[in-house]
């Protein structure tokens, strides 16, 4: 009777600790739109178009923590940047990943493509969005250093997802802030609607995932 509470207990904080995470990735999305005038691009691309880093590295001066210098005009990869490079950073990495070579990896994925919010050709504002189109997704085994580029594609969205960090279900947060964990049982297809514009604002969040999955009490 102990072993299967404390696994529970277990559980439940690791799935907290995951929500604080998104609300202070939310938090930090609006700041920088308030910066910025827009939520940042999926990618930072240098001034000959290549790829240098990932929104995730674009917001960390909007998430209060900053231990080590930031550079923002070169690649992740390049030497200023190796000083980041083995440091699991909180609000994308999860604690106590037991794989070494995973201990860096995100587990947060923004929702990208053509219609997104995270639109490559199309900067985008919070009031432009529909309340419940997904902003951004939990991942296990990512196999994408938090500073790479890489993300969630709305073209290719893999079966597994829907498993989430614990096999159980994943967390999504919408473009108004709420927090929902989405059970394992959720039909993909039904997710899917709340990934592009288009199909959230003619879409029911209550109706499609209400009955797979529960809204987490915001406390911002």
């Amino acid at each position: 009777m102990v072993l299967p509470a404390m696994r529970a207990a277990r559980e439940a904080a690791r799935r907290e600790y995951r929500t604080n995470m998104f609300r202070q990735l939310f938090l930090a999305l609006c700041n920088h739109e308030d910066t910025w005038g827009t939520l940042p691009q999926p990618v930072h691309r240098d001034r000959y178009g290549n790829p240098c880093y990932s929104w995730r590295y674009q917001v960390l001066p909007y998430l209060e923590a900053l231990p080590y210098p930031w550079h923002s005009d070169v690649p992740w990869y390049d030497p200023p940047n190796h000083i980041w490079i083995d440091v699991p950073f909180a609000a994308y990495c999860l604690p106590g990943e037991p794989a070494p070579s995973q201990r860096t990896d995100t587990s947060v994925w923004a929702v990208t493509g053509p219609g997104t919010a995270f639109d490559d050709e199309q900067p985008r504002k919070l009031a432009e969005l529909p309340p419940n189109l997904i902003l951004l997704v939990e991942v296990r085994d990512s196999q994408t250093h938090w500073m790479e580029p890489g993300d969630l594609d709305v073209d290719n969205v893999p079966e597994w997802l829907t498993q989430g960090i614990s096999g159980d279900g994943f967390l999504v947060l919408f473009a108004d802030g709420e927090i929902w964990f989405l059970e394992r049982s959720v039909p993909l297809d039904n997710v899917k609607e709340f990934f592009t514009i288009e199909r959230a604002a003619r879409s029911d969040r209550a109706k499609l995932l209400g009955a797979h999955g529960y809204r987490i009490r915001r406390n911002y």
